[in-house]
């Protein structure tokens, strides 16, 4: 069992402690567990929380602290990240980034609205940007030949996501949909 230490201090006897406790014993473990379940296996075993450990782990500043403690890495080539974001994927982040804003506002298009028509873009804008999103497209522009590939699919994605946004705004403005939509 681990003492209470959020709001303790420092090394020896506070948050650093608690904080290489669970990222060196907790972090692991359910690494491996989850390996075990995507495997399609059942693990076979029980894990005990103590209230007082749950009370911790569940501490907003114990959960700060803990990201800054774990070190950074990846699995990209050396550990590091510069596969996913270089000279030659640059371009992707900024328009990632800019349709995140976006998606931003779309929903709060929704906010006190039932309308089935306008969730129905708004969720299929979202799912486009999910697309958008993945991690698959700068590590292809990087690792591979089939950049050109990689390419296209993050401009299709963007250019889908974009049309879908600019509809549900139209619709939200107008309440009609374009025909061409």
């Amino acid at each position: 069992m681990l003492p209470y230490v959020v709001a303790h201090g420092r090394w020896p006897h506070g948050t650093d402690w608690l904080n290489e406790t669970a990222g060196e014993t907790y972090v692991p473990l359910l690494s491996m567990l989850n390996e075990i379940v995507d495997s399609g296996r059942s693990p076979r075993i029980t894990v005990g929380v103590t209230p007082g450990l749950s009370e911790q782990l569940a501490d907003d500043g114990f959960q700060i602290e803990l990201t800054a403690f774990l070190p950074e890495g990846s699995w990209g080539e050396c550990g590091y990240h510069y596969i996913w974001l270089n000279q030659d994927t640059e371009w992707t982040w900024k328009l990632i980034c800019a349709d995140e804003a976006r998606m931003l506002h779309l929903t709060y298009l929704l906010r006190d609205k039932s309308d089935t028509k306008l969730s129905r873009m708004v969720a299929q804008a979202g799912r486009e940007l999910l697309l958008l999103q993945s991690s698959d497209w700068p590590f292809v522009i990087g690792t591979t030949r089939s950049r050109d590939y990689a390419n296209l699919r993050i401009e299709n994605h963007h250019e889908s996501f974009t049309r879908l946004a600019d509809m549900a705004e139209g619709y939200d403005k107008t309440g009609d949909l374009d025909p061409d939509d």
